[in-house]
Order: structure tokens, then C-alpha cells, then sequence
């Protein structure tokens, strides 16, 4: 967010992140694969889709979507801090923008609904204990895109995610990250 006046010719396409309680600055591995993932989708989008941030932290990817495709864009978390810190950052990118739409969600207070991009950048036990609520979030034909797991961790969660189509894996150091596609 200090960079924010530095890019003022840019601002409506760079994306400003306070960190907070260190919920995610776009600098970790896993944020940097979900981002390359979702470059390689976006022109299967515009901004009649819909995008859910699953474990959103920052926001930085939902904040992403929002700013690059206009998505109406979800964001759901167990930390009330992340939620606070995501409602910081999307005050930082958007000010006085109307942002009807967006949600944000504890995560035992969300209700699935379809979207047609979830991001889901969190560990791998988690995306296995959360497999049902992620997959009944995606609409038919929609996209996944899963991060958060060791490179040793990508079978297991290919195997958990199995009924989905693995459209591409990419990696960077320790970490890889996932993009599916709903083939039901």
C-alpha cells in the first residue's frame, strides 16, 4: 500500500495490499502460482462471471480478479482478522468505487453458492476436508484453482479432485499450484 502514490497512472490495474497480520502481500510462491494460473484463464472470463476467494486472507486474489475482469467477487475465511484485513484492502484498491456485489463471509456463516472461479490458496488438509463446499461452489464448466500444497502434496490433491479435469500444474520452489476445470 506505501507503493500506491508511486503507481497513481496505473492504479486502476495494480493491486495494493496491506498486509495486516501477514495474511498474504502477492509475494509468496503459492500467491505468485494462483496468479499465473488465473492469467492463463482470463480470457475465458469477463465480468458476468463470478469468483469466489476461499480462504482469502489479504484478498489479493479475489482483489485480482476484481480489478482485471470486474468479477463480482466473494471472499470467505475463518479468521475474522483476514476478513477485517481483506475489507482494508479492498477499501485500498477500490475507494469510492460501487462494489455491489461483494461478500464477505466467516467461514461457518457462508452458504454455498456457484461461481464460476474459485480460488482456493490454502494447505493441503484443508483442501481436503473442505472438498465438498469447494466443489459445490463451482458452476458447471467453471474453473478451480487450488494452491497452498508442496510439490510432493499435487497427486494427492489431482487424486482428491479427480472428477475435475487438470487443465495445468505449475510450480515454484517448494510449492505448486493447480487449475481444474468442471467437466459434470
Amino acid at each position: 500500500e506505501w507503493m500506491a502514490e508511486t503507481h497513481v497512472k496505473k492504479a486502476s490495474t495494480q493491486v495494493y495490499i496491506y498486509p495486516g497480520m501477514g495474511f498474504g502481500t502477492g509475494t509468496h510462491e503459492t500467491t505468485f502460482l494462483c496468479l499465473v494460473l488465473f492469467d492463463q484463464i482470463q480470457n475465458e472470463l469477463s465480468s458476468k462471471n463470478t469468483c469466489l476467494d476461499f480462504g482469502c486472507g489479504s484478498g489479493i486474489l479475489g482483489i485480482a480478479a476484481m480489478k482485471t475482469k470486474k468479477l463480482h467477487t466473494h471472499f470467505c475465511d475463518i479468521d475474522r482478522s483476514a476478513l477485517e484485513n481483506c475489507t482494508q484492502n479492498l477499501v485500498l484498491n477500490f475507494e469510492g468505487q460501487n462494489l455491489e456485489g461483494t461478500e464477505l463471509f466467516l467461514r461457518d456463516r457462508y452458504t454455498v453458492k456457484k461461481y464460476d472461479l474459485v480460488f482456493a490458496n490454502i494447505l493441503e488438509h484443508v483442501l481436503i476436508s473442505e472438498k465438498p463446499t469447494i466443489v459445490d461452489s463451482i458452476k458447471k464448466g467453471g474453473h478451480l484453482i487450488v494452491s497452498g500444497i508442496l510439490n510432493h502434496q499435487v497427486d494427492t490433491i489431482v487424486q482428491t479432485y479427480s472428477h475435475m479435469e487438470k487443465k495445468a500444474v505449475v510450480s515454484k520452489g517448494d510449492w505448486s499450484a493447480i487449475l481444474f476445470k468442471d467437466i459434470t
